[in-house]
């Protein structure tokens, strides 16, 4: 069975309030935060195996276009670490990034894990994010499993 509907249950009355939030006029240039929050839902998927859990992820920015990033999620019984560097890309309406993470995965202990995706700007101060990353382990094989996240980025702090 698929989590997709308890999702979407979740998430389109958050959506539907955050889309309530002023957004910022189209004619300023858009703020780029020190800091962004990420709490969301994640799924991943390994050897035909699919976990659903919780995320939390945080950047800081260095400069306008680069971070560091660290990844927490909560997987049944597993917690995964991870941390590494993010490369934004910004236009008023969304931001664009690519990052690579290491750390700990699951049904690993260490992995890489590249990634990339998108956050639609709300406001001065939210941001709905969507992001894929592909996690590459090797242990006595070569594993490859994939993640999907959806959720509330909160900005902070402006460069």
């Amino acid at each position: 069975m698929t989590p997709w509907p308890g999702v979407l249950r979740v998430f389109a009355p958050i959506v539907f309030v955050l889309m309530l939030v002023p957004r910022t006029a189209s004619a300023q240039t858009s703020v780029i935060p020190h800091v962004d929050l990420f709490g969301g839902v994640t799924f991943f998927n390994e050897d035909g195996g699919t976990f659903t859990g919780a995320q939390v992820s945080g950047a800081y920015r260095v400069g306008r276009h680069f971070g560091a990033v660290g990844d927490i999620a909560f997987y049944e019984d597993r917690t995964t670490y991870m941390g590494g560097v993010r490369f934004y890309g910004q236009t008023s309406k969304v931001t664009v990034f690519a990052q690579f993470l290491v750390g700990s995965a699951p049904l690993d202990d260490i992995a890489f894990q590249p990634g990339m995706g998108v956050d639609i700007h709300l406001g001065t101060h939210a941001a709905i994010r969507a992001a894929f990353d592909v996690k590459l382990a090797v242990d006595d094989s070569f594993y490859v499993g994939t993640r999907f996240s959806t959720g509330l980025v909160i900005k902070l702090g402006r460069q």
